[in-house]
């Protein structure tokens, strides 16, 4: 309760394990403390061998991505080149889990090591071949070739969607290719645009300096104080032009066209249902950190 009251992530699991053992030590059941199978010192063992792990992995993901792509002259290039070995190894992984981890699998010695790699690497091969086969067909199409008609549906052309005169069924509308999530409501990317306003008036660093050019009144030239007519001509001038929302946020897209229908219309009780279900889906994090 406090880490939710303060923002603070919270583990599920610990808080139902330790649910169930304040429950047992309520109930006065035997509760396991030494170090075997299913005793509580190995869950909460877990608590801090399991973020370890999964740090350590993110940190090695992290590393190849930083290093293999964003780190080369051309990052598109390498990342078209090693998306498809990251979908194997998701699968080769998620294969791994299942074959290791299943409710009804084998324990691996009953198993066998030789039958677990052989799985892993016959999924890893396999998802590297559907995704060289359809998926990168349809990269190419949609982020070199800029088909804003392509849509996920189309994946199943595969190498079809190379040719020039390709015909899609069902193609999308609209004109963007790729939606920029950092993009607000009025379509405007607000995301490092402070820093680059910084970099362009001070290029050598000198945030703290005056600018004896500046501009004081609204970006319009300096005037003197004392001349009202200059100072609202001047304040005009640099009024803002209103602006035009691009994007509907979800109150103006589905509250909007109902908000003035009585309660006995099921139309509007249709409008803010999916407005309160399909938030979510039409709000973004990234791009509302970048408006805030």
């Amino acid at each position: 309760m406090l880490a939710t009251k303060w923002g603070m992530p919270v583990s599920t699991t610990q808080t139902v394990v330790g649910a169930l053992v304040g429950a047992g030590f309520a109930s006065g059941a035997p509760v396991k403390w030494a170090w075997e199978k299913g005793s509580v010192s190995q869950v909460a063992a877990s608590w801090a061998i399991a973020p370890l792990i999964a740090a350590a992995m993110s940190s090695l993901l992290f590393g190849t991505v930083k290093y293999a792509i964003l780190e080369r002259a051309d990052p598109f290039l390498w990342a078209m080149r090693l998306i498809p070995f990251y979908f194997a190894g998701t699968g080769a992984i998620l294969a791994l889990f299942i074959v290791i981890e299943a409710p009804t699998a084998p324990s691996l010695e009953e198993f066998g090591a030789g039958k677990a790699v052989g799985i892993v690497l016959g999924v890893f091969f396999f998802c590297l071949l559907i995704c060289y086969i359809f998926f990168m067909p349809f990269f190419k199409r949609k982020l070199i070739m800029k088909d804003s008609r392509l849509r996920i549906w189309h994946v199943v052309l595969g190498p079809l969607l190379l040719k020039e005169d390709v015909k899609l069924f069902w193609p999308g509308k609209g004109e963007e290719y790729v939606t920029d999530y950092y993009e607000d409501a009025y379509g405007e990317v607000h995301a490092g645009a402070k820093d680059e306003s910084l970099r362009q008036r001070h290029p050598q660093g000198k945030e703290n300096s005056l600018d004896q050019d500046a501009t004081p009144l609204g970006g319009s030239p300096k005037v003197l104080a004392s001349d009202p007519e200059k100072i609202q001509e001047s304040s005009n001038l640099a009024a803002p032009a209103p602006r035009m929302l691009k994007k509907p946020e979800p109150y103006e897209r589905f509250i909007g066209p109902v908000q003035h229908l009585s309660w006995a219309n099921p139309q509007k009780y249709w409008g803010y249902l999916k407005f309160g279900l399909l938030q979510g889906m039409l709000r973004n994090y990234v791009r509302n950190a970048s408006f805030l």
